[in-house]
């Protein structure tokens, strides 16, 4: 798999990527109800949409979807398509999971999903939206790579 682009998270003011994909379980649900074709998909973002997120007050939200009519997904699927109720930034209460953010220098370039290694990531465990707690691992460069 390539590399792929990484969404976006707003962290204390400070805009990072975002290694991980939170909206896909929220996706997956929506579409057993709604017809999505693929026409076309770049193969640099295999899900066909570019989210930004932000955490507030302890809260993940979602803040944006962009990128789906370049990808050529038809509904265009944007916030209110997915939430047509909401009149702001959605509170992600649909994610229970694991989100990493990549911090720092690309120490190795990993051409598959999100596999590149950075100095640091800081990894973020969520339940049902809420923040439960952070951690920040200081990675290596590989030590086949020394040689």
């Amino acid at each position: 798999m390539t590399a792929q682009m990484m969404d976006g998270i707003q962290i204390n003011g400070i805009k990072h990527d975002l290694a991980c994909e939170p909206l896909d379980p929220y996706i997956e649900q929506w579409k057993k109800s709604h017809k999505i074709i693929k026409k076309f998909t770049c193969t640099a973002c295999w899900r066909g949409y570019i989210a930004e997120w932000e955490i507030l007050d302890d809260k993940l939200y979602l803040t944006n979807i962009s990128g789906i009519k370049q990808f050529k997904m038809e509904p265009y699927v944007t916030i209110s398509t997915l939430f047509p109720d909401s009149k702001e930034n959605i509170f992600a209460k649909w994610f229970t999971g694991t989100l990493w953010v990549p911090m720092g220098n690309q120490l190795q370039y990993i051409h598959s999903g999100y596999a590149s290694v950075y100095e640091r990531d800081l990894v973020i465990t969520i339940n049902k939206g809420w923040v439960v707690s952070q951690n920040t691992i200081e990675n290596e460069l590989p030590k086949e790579l020394y040689l």
